[in-house]
């Protein structure tokens, strides 16, 4: 394949632009690293070797052993309150349910009576178109029997 534009050979053999000046470190390892890589921080290569890191976990508290809930910072009204409030939103969220269901309830109950009533009214006027055919047989002198 043909390279495009002029071919002029490089005396020194590098490439031409920014990065021809550019001699690659070569660490203890031998091993080259492109400078624009990144290089995790550890915060034990800025300390000094004898010194510990930071426990960032210090401000914590502390586990309460067996599970049990931590001490409140609340006063005593404000937790009362705040019990008060919890068990009024428990009944008012048992009361809406109740509602819910008595409602779904009726609605049930409107509906079968609505298909009911529908069915009876289907069954009513078939029963009064059959007793008019009858009475017309009857009255244009037709055999019943």
């Amino acid at each position: 394949m043909a390279r495009r534009g002029p071919s002029i050979p490089s005396a020194h053999g590098t490439p031409s632009g920014p990065r021809a000046s550019f001699t690659p470190p070569v660490s203890a390892g031998g091993h080259y690293r492109h400078p624009g890589a990144r290089q995790h921080s550890s915060t034990s290569a800025t300390l000094s070797p004898g010194s510990k890191p930071p426990n960032h976990l210090a401000g914590l508290s502390s586990v309460v052993p067996g599970g049990r809930s931590f001490p409140s910072t609340l006063d005593a009204a404000t937790e009362k309150r705040l019990f008060q409030l919890e068990s009024d939103r428990e009944k008012i969220f048992e009361q809406v349910a109740e509602t819910q269901s008595a409602k779904r309830a009726g609605l049930r109950d409107w509906d079968r009576l609505d298909r009911e009533s529908s069915i009876c009214a289907l069954k009513s006027e078939l029963a009064e178109g059959h007793l008019q055919r009858m009475a017309d047989e009857s009255i244009g002198g037709g055999i019943l029997f």
